[in-house]
């Protein structure tokens, strides 16, 4: 219902991430309908779940977007998601990787930047990521954020002269090295809208 008008309109993630444990089965269960309604329509693949953590109280685009700013719920419920979806026959794709919630940028209209290591992203917002890439993702999608601690190579801008760091969909460090190598992820990758 994000995108389409005239369907059901579903609960936003941050709704579900305030569910009980005890009502988790209920997440799975959604994801099963959003894979009917999907292929009802002819679509046969889902840019979801978004697994970012909501970590930036001021974050303009993730917010209610995401399961929470627990990483083990969002884990737990993104996971939960991803297979119903996927046991309806639609392919999932998590998003958005290494990690949105911890910005103050929207990135479809800025370029966020976020100041975090390797070590602190491992420690917070690639968990979710690892935990769905071990339960059977089909897809990565990455982010159009800037992460100038993991990151060093730079670009010019043809068009400002301004220099910054090639983002996470550019960066060979964070998609070969990291997803590919470090975390195990063997699926497609795709780039952020």
């Amino acid at each position: 219902s994000m995108r389409l008008d005239s369907c059901v309109a579903f609960p936003r993630q941050m709704t579900l991430g305030a569910l009980s444990e005890n009502n988790d089965s209920l997440i799975y269960q959604m994801g099963l309908e959003v894979a009917e309604q999907c292929k009802a329509v002819g679509i046969n693949l889902n840019f979801a779940p978004c697994i970012d953590i909501n970590n930036n109280s001021r974050n303009p685009v993730i917010n209610s977007r995401s399961f929470g700013e627990d990483r083990d719920r969002v884990c737990r419920k993104a996971t939960l998601y991803m297979h119903g979806m996927q046991n309806g026959g639609i392919v999932t794709s998590l998003k958005h990787f290494p990690g949105h919630g911890n910005t103050d940028t929207d990135s479809h209209t800025g370029f966020p930047v976020i100041d975090s290591s390797y070590e602190e992203l491992k420690a917070c917002e690639l968990i979710p990521f690892k935990a769905a890439i071990d339960a059977g993702a089909d897809m990565v999608m990455t982010a159009h954020i800037q992460y100038p601690r993991i990151e060093t190579e730079t670009y010019t801008s043809v068009s400002t002269g301004e220099q910054g760091f090639l983002p996470a969909t550019m960066s060979r460090r964070i998609l070969t090295d990291i997803l590919r190598g470090d975390m195990g992820f063997q699926g497609v990758i795709v780039s952020e809208i």
